[in-house]
């Protein structure tokens, strides 16, 4: 079980699930799970997401719309970790 897990919910954010993603890769505590929630995207923000390649990293998409409270209630139901953080919009 990850000590801390590490929740990025997306909508259409191309411009920023690279970095998001990055900086929470780059973290020093190896104990962490990465969950990415791809929420029904009309730019190449789930093939950015998907283009990565670390065990700790688990990605998720839609077939149709959450909406931004759905989609962190989502993120929240897949988290392993004691401690949960947020990157996101």
């Amino acid at each position: 079980m990850p000590l801390v897990s590490v929740l990025i919910p997306v909508y259409n954010g191309a411009a920023y699930v690279r970095s998001a993603i990055t900086t929470a890769l780059n973290q020093s505590d190896p104990d962490l799970e990465i969950i990415v929630s791809v929420d029904l995207c009309s730019d190449n923000s789930e093939t950015i997401a998907k283009s990565f390649q670390d065990p700790r990293l688990k990605i998720f998409t839609h077939t149709r719309r959450l909406g931004m409270t759905d989609n962190y209630k989502f993120l929240i139901s897949q988290a392993k970790g004691e401690w949960i953080t947020i990157i996101g919009q």
